[in-house]
């Protein structure tokens, strides 16, 4: 079984995928995780290859290599899929003064 589910997350597909495809529940593939080590590394492979998969896609789409490639698509699908987001950083500089009124003290 681990075997099949290395070949089959592969093509890209996810945890709960593998498990429609091994005719198991969500549930029965978390429990298998955690009861079989070697089927937990099998996943764990897996999920390595099935994100190979998604940034090879990506990489052949941006190259023109994939008629019809649909950038916007392939970012979505990358956000929810893997936890990419657009990083967005905040600065501040200079002093912040606070001021604490006391009828307000030790009241948070």
């Amino acid at each position: 079984m681990c075997e099949k589910v290395i070949e089959f997350m592969a093509q890209g597909y996810s945890k709960e995928a593998t498990a429609a495809h091994l005719e198991i529940s969500k549930d029965t593939l978390y429990a298998y995780i955690e009861k079989y080590p070697e089927f937990s590394d099998a996943v764990k492979e897996g999920e390595i290859k099935s994100r190979l998969f998604w940034e090879k896609l990506g990489i052949d789409g941006v190259k023109g290599e994939i008629q019809g490639f649909n950038a916007t698509t392939w970012i979505f699908n990358m956000k929810n899929r893997h936890g990419w987001q657009d990083k967005q950083a905040v600065e501040h500089s200079g002093q912040m003064k606070v001021k604490i009124d006391s009828k307000d003290a030790g009241v948070l």
